[in-house]
Order: C-alpha cells, then sequence, then structure tokens
C-alpha cells in the first residue's frame, strides 16, 4: 500500500468516528430534553433489552457530573457563620468615659482648678483617630473626618479644702463602641490648670492608656499611673500630633499620683434641640450670629406700652419722702414678686424709681423681669442669657437697662414706645462679665465700661458695636467691680486679690481727657479680700467697698484712707445642705460665697448689707453705729433654711427696698415705710464686729484750721515786719 492509500484510508477512518461522535452528542441532547415523567414511565423492557456496556465503552456524559455538583453545594451549606451574640449587641452602641478623679496632686503647685483633656489617638503615628463615619462626635458644630480632643469640667480645690481632685463626669461620644475598641487606639489623658488666666493654660501631669492589650481595658474602673511633662520638647503645638504623644514617645518619669477613669458603652443618642446643651448632638435653640440678632432685635415682649411713656416721657411721680430729707428705714412687708425656679441673683431700681428690673435664675434659662413698682405687674421679659445676670444698671432717663452676664455677653436693652424692648447693643467678652454701668456724663455719644474676669476694663462706645474704644490694664487677676464718680472723671475698680485702683481722666495740667484714663492710686489694705462690690456714696465723698466675709469698709474719696469697717456675723449653720456640701462649701474661717452686695439708702445716712443667713443687718454710715436688722423669717419665703441674701436695691426717692435672695423659688421680697407702725430702733449687737470710726470730716476741719493759724501767724510776721521796716525809715 502506497502513501496515497494510506492518507486516503485515515482520512475515511477519521470521518466515521466524527459521524459516529456527532450521533452519540445528539441523542443525549434529545435526552437532557426529555422530561423526567417520560424517563419514570420508560418500560423496564427497554431497559433490559438493551445491550449493556462495558465501562470503557460507557461514554464520559454518563458520569453524574451534576450529582457530585449537588453534593458540594449541600456540604457548603451546613458551614454556617458563627457571630458572637455580644458583638451584635454592641454593634450600635457609643463610647462613654468616664472621669473619676486622681489621687492628691503635687501641694507645692498652686492648682485651682484643674481639668482633664482627652485625646484620642493612633497608637502608631499620633494623629487623631478617625471617626468611623460622617457623623459628629463630640460636637453638632464639628467640621472635621477626626476626633477632636475633648475637655472635661474644672473642679475647685478651694472650694472644697482638697488637693484630690473628684471630677465624677462622663463624657459620652458618638462614636461606635466597637470602632474605638481597637488595638491601635491610643487614649491620652492631660490634667491642665488655668491658675488665674484662661489664656495661659498649665500642664500639671499626663497618663494614657490602651484599651487594647493583653485583653479589652474596658467595663471596669481603671487606675492610671501619671506622668511628669519633660523640660524640653521639639514642639508644643497639638495639631496634627498632640504635644503630650512626644512625651508618651519619650522617656517616662513618674508623677507621685494616679489616675482613675472608666471607659463603658452606652444606648445610641438622637439629636434634640435644646437652650442649654449637653450631649454632643444637643443643637442650641437660637444660636445666631450678633449680626443676625442685631438685624432682627430679638427679644419683644409686648406687655405694656405704659412703661416705655414713663421712662422716656420722663413722668415723674410724687413721692412721699422730700428730696433732702432723710430716709424712714422701710417697716413693713409691701408684696412679693416672682422670680424664677431658682430665685434671682440681681435687682435695680430704675433712675426715676418706677420700675424694678430682675435678673432671674432658672434651671436653663436666665431671664430679665421687669415689674411696675406701684402694682407690683409684670412689664416686660428679657430673654436671652445664658448664664447668671450679675449685674443690671439703667440709663439715665431709663430707657435703657444694661445687663452683664457670665455668658461672656454685655446687653443693651432699649425700651420703644409702642411697649416692645428691643436689643440695642451687644457686646462679646473672651470670659465671663461680672459688672457693666453707663458712663454717668458722656450721652452724646453713650459710653459703657465693663469689667471681666480677664482682668481688663473695656469702655465701649454705644453705637459702634465692634471693638472697645478704651482698655485700661493693670490688674493681674478679675476685676469683680467697677464704679463712676458722679462726674465721670474716676473709675474706681475692685478685682479678686483686694487690690482696688483709682483711675482719672484729668491729667497732670489740669485739662480733661474723657476716655484718657490712667491709674493714680492702688490700694492694697484689705489682707487679699477678694473684692467683690463698689458703690459711690449719695454725697461722692465715701466709696463702699465690700469684700468676701461678708466685709463692707468705707473708704474716704478724698484722702484715700478708709473710715469704717463693718463684718456681718459668719454662719453656715443655716444653710441647706445643697449650699454646703456641693458648690459653695463654707468654713468658717473665710466665706466662699461671691458677689454679695450691700447698698446705700437714698439719702446715704444707713448702709444696708446681706447675710449668708438670710439677715439684712443696718448701720448709720457716719457713725458706724448698727441700727438693726431684717430677720430672714421676715424675708423667706416657704423655705426651711435661711438663704443668702446676694441683692439689696434701695429706692432712689422713696422709703422702698428690694431683697434678692439665691434659692429655689424665692422671690424679691419688697419693702416700704408705714407711718403707723414702729420704727427702727438702735440696738445693740454683740455680734457685730466693727472698728473705731475714723470723722475725717474732723481732720479735715482741724487740718484747714492749722493751716488758717499758720496762715494768720505769717501775715502776722508779714505785717510786723513791714511796720518795723516803716520804722526805721521814718528815723531815717
Amino acid at each position: 500500500m502506497d502513501e496515497t492509500d494510506t492518507n486516503r484510508l485515515g482520512k475515511e477512518v477519521e470521518k466515521q468516528v466524527q459521524e459516529e461522535t456527532d450521533g452519540l452528542d445528539d441523542q443525549m441532547e434529545v435526552d437532557k430534553d426529555r422530561p423526567e415523567t417520560e424517563v419514570k414511565d420508560r418500560p423496564e423492557t427497554e431497559d433490559k433489552d438493551r445491550p449493556e456496556m462495558e465501562d470503557k465503552d460507557r461514554p464520559e456524559m454518563e458520569e453524574p457530573k451534576v450529582e457530585h455538583h449537588d453534593k458540594h453545594k449541600k456540604k457548603r451549606k451546613k458551614k454556617k457563620k458563627i457571630i458572637d451574640p455580644r458583638y451584635e449587641a454592641l454593634a450600635d452602641k457609643i463610647l462613654v468615659l468616664k472621669i473619676l478623679k486622681s489621687d492628691p496632686l503635687v501641694p507645692e503647685m498652686d492648682l485651682k482648678h484643674p481639668m482633664v483633656k482627652i485625646h484620642i489617638v493612633n497608637i502608631h503615628t499620633g494623629q487623631y483617630y478617625h471617626k468611623s463615619s460622617d457623623r459628629f462626635v463630640s460636637s453638632v458644630y464639628e467640621q472635621t473626618n477626626f476626633i477632636l480632643p475633648i475637655l472635661s469640667d474644672s473642679f475647685d480645690l478651694v472650694l472644697n479644702s482638697t488637693k484630690a481632685p473628684h471630677w465624677n463626669q462622663s463624657i459620652l461620644l458618638n462614636e461606635l463602641y466597637l470602632h474605638l475598641v481597637k488595638p491601635d487606639v491610643l487614649i491620652l489623658f492631660e490634667i491642665l490648670d488655668y491658675l488665674d488666666s484662661v489664656k495661659h493654660m498649665s500642664r500639671v501631669c499626663w497618663a494614657f492608656l490602651k484599651i487594647v492589650g493583653e485583653e479589652a481595658n474596658t467595663e471596669k474602673e481603671l487606675r492610671l499611673q501619671l506622668y511628669k511633662y519633660p523640660f524640653s520638647l521639639s514642639t508644643i503645638q497639638d495639631f496634627p500630633v498632640p504635644y503630650v504623644y512626644q512625651c508618651y514617645k519619650k522617656q517616662w518619669h513618674r508623677y507621685p499620683s494616679t489616675f482613675y477613669i472608666q471607659i463603658d458603652y452606652h444606648d445610641p443618642i438622637y439629636e434634640r434641640k435644646t437652650t442649654n446643651p449637653e450631649l454632643p448632638l444637643d443643637r442650641e435653640i437660637g444660636s445666631v450670629t450678633i449680626q443676625e440678632l442685631l438685624k432682627t432685635d430679638s427679644v419683644v415682649k409686648k406687655e405694656s406700652p405704659y412703661m416705655s411713656m414713663m421712662a422716656l416721657n420722663g413722668i415723674s411721680k410724687q413721692w412721699k419722702r422730700n428730696e433732702n430729707e432723710i430716709n424712714s428705714l422701710p417697716n413693713k412687708l409691701l408684696y412679693r414678686i416672682e422670680t424664677g425656679s431658682r430665685g434671682s441673683f440681681s435687682c435695680a431700681f430704675s433712675n426715676m424709681g418706677i420700675f424694678l428690673a430682675v435678673g432671674c435664675v432658672n434651671t436653663n434659662s436666665f431671664p430679665i423681669k421687669i415689674y411696675e413698682l406701684e402694682t407690683g405687674k409684670r412689664m416686660a421679659t428679657l430673654e436671652g442669657h445664658l448664664d447668671l445676670v450679675y449685674q443690671l444698671c439703667w440709663s439715665q432717663d431709663d430707657s435703657e437697662l444694661i445687663s452683664a452676664s457670665s455668658d461672656g455677653s454685655v446687653r443693651v436693652w432699649k425700651f420703644m414706645l409702642d411697649g416692645s424692648c428691643v436689643l440695642s447693643g451687644l457686646y462679646i467678652h473672651p470670659t465671663f462679665v461680672y459688672s457693666a454701668i453707663f458712663h454717668p456724663t458722656l450721652t452724646e455719644p453713650q459710653y459703657i465700661a465693663t469689667a471681666s474676669y480677664d482682668g481688663i476694663i473695656r469702655i465701649w462706645e454705644h453705637s459702634k458695636k465692634s471693638e472697645p474704644s478704651k482698655k485700661l490694664r493693670g490688674h493681674t487677676v478679675n476685676v469683680n467691680t467697677i464704679v463712676f464718680s458722679q462726674d465721670g472723671r474716676r473709675i474706681y475698680s475692685g478685682d479678686g486679690s483686694g487690690i482696688l485702683k483709682i483711675w482719672s481722666s484729668e491729667k497732670l495740667d489740669g485739662k480733661k481727657d474723657s476716655l484718657n484714663y490712667e491709674c493714680i492710686k492702688t490700694i492694697d489694705t484689705l489682707m487679699g479680700h477678694p473684692i467683690q462690690h463698689l458703690q459711690m456714696h449719695p454725697s461722692n465723698r465715701k466709696l463702699l467697698v465690700q469684700t468676701i466675709g461678708p466685709l463692707s469698709h468705707i473708704l474716704d474719696t478724698r484722702i484715700h484712707r478708709f473710715l469704717s469697717h463693718f463684718q456681718v456675723p459668719l454662719d453656715t449653720t443655716s444653710l441647706p445642705p445643697t449650699l454646703k456640701d456641693n458648690q459653695f462649701k463654707i468654713t468658717n474661717q473665710a466665706n466662699s460665697f461671691r458677689f454679695m452686695k450691700s447698698t446705700f439708702s437714698a439719702c446715704g445716712t444707713f448702709l444696708l448689707s446681706g447675710s449668708l443667713k438670710g439677715t439684712v443687718h443696718i448701720w448709720k454710715t457716719d457713725t458706724a453705729g448698727y441700727v438693726g436688722s431684717y430677720s430672714h423669717k421676715s424675708l423667706k419665703s416657704w423655705q426651711k433654711d435661711s438663704l443668702p441674701i446676694v441683692d439689696i436695691s434701695f429706692h432712689p426717692f422713696d422709703n422702698y427696698v428690694a431683697f434678692s435672695i439665691w434659692g429655689d423659688k424665692e422671690p424679691i421680697s419688697i419693702y416700704s415705710y408705714d407711718e403707723s407702725l414702729p420704727d427702727m430702733k438702735t440696738v445693740e449687737s454683740p455680734e457685730i464686729v466693727k472698728t473705731n470710726h475714723l470723722d475725717v470730716d474732723t481732720i479735715v476741719a482741724k487740718s484747714m484750721a492749722n493751716l488758717f493759724v499758720d496762715d494768720k501767724r505769717k501775715l502776722e510776721k508779714i505785717s510786723s515786719a513791714r511796720a518795723a521796716d516803716s520804722f526805721f525809715v521814718s528815723l531815717k
């Protein structure tokens, strides 16, 4: 067989095999499409008559590939994913960080009110840890993709008479609990103290915590070792890597104290609107910019047009007391007026004597209420302050009212002819504002002086609301009170260290520059007792200087010497437990309750001073003689325990006095004078401590008399010398 025949035979065999294969494939396609019922109903004879095929001749398609796939699929279904039920329960929980306490801190450091700053960082890079999503973690106003540092409340070591702070504060972070419980999360704690200035924070010590170490350090109280800061570091900035992370990376030096915290989980929180934000998702109601606030004239309550008509048109009332008559001490409770759920903190009669302004205290709001004296009817309610209103001051024509608050703002309220009240001025300060007063003589334009915690006295032009026109620097601590002399040429200011400064706008050449005030006198004779209130005597010759104690001093403004000293007996036994145990912590050595104000009567004859046990004591200003007191039984409403008298306002024309009490639902008590009732008689009280009175008028009179005698003697000598000269001339 030649090569051609061989090739031809091979092609025929390949063709025959291909035909057989194609036929088998067609049969498989038919069987595949045949219904299962046909296969089941097929007679057994067909299967019997069909010749049995050997394994080697059985086509590959007969292998149960589908069956094998089904078995494998069933096995995979049996493998269920096991999920820890605790993981599911914590999936939506958020983290809460509890700052508990620390052991006593180093007593050599002048610590006053330590606080804790918390940094959550990546343990490898030191950068602030990223959020799990686009969510608010610490505040609804944050705009970052990482967790910002958090600051705890401060703890006052002085008020609590301890060196071991107990914060006991729970800080909620609106971040997933499981997102932060990871090995790469590091929490750094810094104990800071702002000492006497919030601008300069002092770093005391630090601590750290790895949330996941050998085990999770959560849901239990932890005691952390505190460490000292190194003497020098390359940088002190907190972004993008906090300063304390450098300390963590360097060698650790133990601080002789420890720190207690606890990390736990909390149910999710939701956004809410409130006037007093506390949680991360709380959104403050009515928080607008200054421009929007001034544009909308925010607070308006039309309760009576009679009020603004009386104030602006200067309608005067015929008072019972004559202009130069000595005041009769009020001896009858006229009425009580409502204030706030926690009483009131300040009050002031208007300069015309028609209205009474009251700074009320509620749990979440601090409104100012205006009452008409004659009827006790509420005429207006001024809302806007977010914290205590320390002082209220009326303009000369009663058309405006100024209020100073610890929320860092000074507001000026203007009363319109239609009975409404609008916000005519808003002056923002970086710290608490304790005092704000109108300039007594400069009215076009009107000027306002303010005193704040940062130790700066600011003078603002009322028409310009952006920046103060003048800043008086000289106090090193917080300025608690200021007052103008009657002509406005001098400012008296008192601070928290007992320093009294006198500022004058008169130059040495006698020329007057209205705002160029310079410190001409500093008085430091009060043994470091903080000055909490100043008031000018109606004669403009005496100044009331009230310090912690409460102590009252009378300073002569001509010779700058103290004339009299008055001390109210210190009694803490009558204070309710909430005042003694919590924020006030009053001891027998010193009264740490601040901003209790005394006042002069309209004629200046009497000095009225409140006390912690709710009693108002009265002295004669000129002789320091004790007159009597209003007992707390007549001043209180329904409280079992007496409460402190924080402010007193004497009517400018008549025999009325208002007492402001800080306590649960305590009203303002208004007293008047009733001729049919007996007058308050002079009594002796062994509890009252006073020093010898210095009669400055006698001293000045004697000095003038001595000068007159000296001048008379000089004149006599000159006249005798001239007579002798003329005698010798005549002899010549």
